[in-house]
């Protein structure tokens, strides 16, 4: 659906989660889950709770943007989700290369599933 105004176009976009393309697929596990998508990590992470709560997924390297007014609570709340999850919080690497006047703020997280500690992949 393409929808036209003075100032911009508006599309309609399907979307789905991460469980329904994991089940859909018939995916088992997955070693490393990147996940990279400028602002909604934490509505993503809301559709992936089957597959975090089965634990397929090992790895989890996330980059979190935010406003630098709200980044430090989304920070906490991702952290927070992903701890409940049954993964644990390794280190983060902060994105200096966005301007220091600007009002943005990210960084990259990663996290590694308890349960997958003992595995040969580590």
């Amino acid at each position: 659906m393409l929808q036209s105004t003075k100032d911009y176009i508006k599309y309609k976009v399907y979307t789905s989660t991460l469980d329904k393309f994991v089940k859909k697929n018939n995916i088992k596990s997955i070693d490393i889950l990147k996940v990279d998508i400028e602002g909604s990590e934490y509505e993503f992470l809301k559709g992936t709770k089957n597959t975090l709560k089965k634990s397929k997924i090992k790895i989890i390297l996330i980059e979190i943007s935010d406003r630098k007014k709200n980044y430090d609570k989304k920070e906490k709340k991702i952290i927070s989700f992903l701890e409940k999850k049954n993964f644990i919080f390794l280190e983060k690497h902060m994105h200096y290369c966005v301007p220091l006047f600007s009002n943005a703020k990210s960084g990259d997280y990663l996290f590694i599933n308890k349960k997958n500690m003992n595995t040969q992949a580590f």
